[in-house]
């Protein structure tokens, strides 16, 4: 008989967000495949957002904290611990969970730890600067407080970038393999951080899957589609109304869609007041909007894997992205046969990116389609759960 493998995800919360719907993808992919069961150790288990098939398979295992008075699992180490011991669990991905003494523990016992990072490498760098940048446009005197103390520190002398250089080879020092989304960050970690060889060989790369999809339509509505979370500090939003204003009244037949909820959902919808064919439309299963849409756009202060972009490739949706990292890069390419990249943080370009895709004919757009679905198949769940699996 088959000796099954025992793997464990660590969250904080789940599901919640996208790095959760990756595990449980993964999940799926495992289950699948056979010879696996799956744990998750979180601290708040939302049931109702578990996809059906997991629910349903006695193979799948959510082990939630019953202490309510913590905020952290780092609060609360035995619970991982104990919970990896009493199941047998043999493997355990801590999925942006920085647990350095949980992680030496389980190595103790002979489990093999994993830590995966499903954001860019150092993405901690950029989203501390922008989150500072906003709080300083509040008022006059944060404005001040922050080019007195924050600027010179932040700006000048990159104190935040050998901070994170420190903690991300100290993640190195205490799990047994260390999981990136692609090449470019591999790089950029062994880079940084001066890696040996030995070393560098433990940084694996793993992109996220795509499901293909089922029910594919190549004839699109003249529309572009944002799919994600209303936030600054990362998806910068407010750029793509800025460039919607530039452009709306040069397409009269389009309109722009924006799919999604988040905490600046209320300073953006004030932001596009007035301008026409713009619309919010919440928090939604993004299917339909994927299945009409013509073009995704994304203008990122920075992005680890894009999901939305993988997603969108898969209906044929053409993106339209800033290059705001390596991975962005990897899945849309240099070359535009898989999405139109346009310098980070240039709100001009992209507004002519948009004007130029729509000029273009239909021949053209409808190869456009079938090339950014060609490209999705290379994050199919068959392809992408081989390398779980060998890293497991």
């Amino acid at each position: 008989m088959k000796e099954v493998k025992k793997v464990a995800f660590v969250h904080e919360i789940f599901p919640s967000g996208g790095a959760e719907r990756v595990t449980c993808d993964i999940a799926t992919a495992l289950l699948e495949r056979g010879g696996y069961e799956v744990y998750v150790l979180t601290l708040k288990f939302n049931s109702e957002m578990l996809p059906a098939n997991l629910a349903s398979d006695n193979r799948f295992h959510v082990i939630a904290s019953e202490n309510t008075d913590v905020r952290y699992l780092s609060d609360i180490p035995n619970f991982l611990v104990d919970n990896v011991r009493a199941n047998g669990i043999s493997s355990v991905v801590f999925v942006v969970q920085r647990l350095h003494d949980v992680a030496d523990e389980l190595k103790r016992m002979g489990c093999h730890t994993i830590y995966a990072n499903h954001g860019p490498a150092f993405w901690e760098v950029p989203d501390r600067r922008q989150r500072v940048r906003l709080k300083a446009r509040r008022s006059r005197a944060k404005t001040i407080k922050y080019y007195l103390f924050k600027y010179l520190r932040y700006e000048v002398l990159h104190v935040l970038e050998r901070r994170w250089n420190k903690f991300y080879k100290q993640d190195l020092e205490h799990f047994d393999d260390y999981m990136v989304l692609c090449d470019g960050y591999r790089n950029q970690i062994v880079h940084n951080l001066k890696l040996s060889p030995s070393d560098a060989s433990r940084i694996h790369v793993i992109p996220n899957m795509q499901q293909p999809a089922t029910e594919l339509c190549y004839d699109k509505r003249k529309e572009f589609l944002f799919v994600g979370r209303l936030s600054y500090a990362d998806k910068r939003i407010d750029r793509l109304i800025d460039a919607w204003r530039l452009i709306y009244d040069k397409l009269p037949d389009w309109s722009l869609v924006i799919v999604g909820d988040g905490p600046d959902r209320k300073r953006l919808e004030t932001l596009a007041e007035g301008l026409p064919r713009l619309s919010f439309e919440g928090y939604q299963k993004p299917d339909e909007y994927y299945r009409h849409a013509s073009a995704l756009c994304l203008v990122s202060e920075y992005e680890g894997f894009p999901l939305c972009l993988i997603e969108a490739q898969s209906h044929g949706v053409v993106p339209i992205t800033m290059n705001s990292s390596e991975g962005v890069c990897s899945i849309v390419g240099n070359d535009g046969s898989a999405g139109m990249l346009v310098p980070k943080g240039n709100v001009r370009a992209f507004a002519d990116k948009m004007l130029e895709f729509a000029a273009l004919d239909e021949d053209t757009k409808l190869r456009l389609r079938h090339q950014v679905v060609a490209k999705s198949l290379e994050y199919s769940p068959k392809k992408v759960g081989q390398m779980w699996m060998d890293l497991l």
